[in-house]
């Protein structure tokens, strides 16, 4: 069976899309082995027998005040406490008490209609 004149002109396969003129294509690559961040990068310049350590990565210092520090401890404990919690049920026990929820709920539907609205 042949296609619709309408499809005559079209050409199939994978969409080319436009690239830079140095060529390589768009998607993330790392053509070297060596990784982004600055510990490892501080990491192997140590390794490698170099004497200057990016002292940036190695000497950070915590310039939180004591109130904020407290705060993190709190939220960090909340939320421990709440994956713990979330660990006890499993998902179909969970499913269960919500569908028990939504059953008790009365529809929208199903309230009488009050007022001249």
């Amino acid at each position: 069976m042949a296609p619709p004149a309408s499809l005559e002109n079209v050409i199939g396969g994978k969409l080319k899309l436009k690239t830079k003129k140095t060529g390589g294509s768009i998607g993330k690559h790392n053509s070297s082995g060596n990784s982004s961040s600055p510990a490892a990068a501080a990491a192997a310049a140590a390794a490698a027998g170099h004497g200057k350590v990016l002292s940036k990565t190695l000497d950070k210092k915590d310039s939180r005040t004591d109130a904020q520090k407290r705060h993190d401890a709190v939220l960090a404990n909340r939320l421990a406490a709440q994956a713990k919690a979330a660990a006890q049920k499993s998902h179909k026990e969970r499913l269960l008490e919500m569908n028990e929820k939504l059953a008790s709920l009365t529809e929208h539907n199903d309230l009488p209609k009050i007022g001249p609205g």
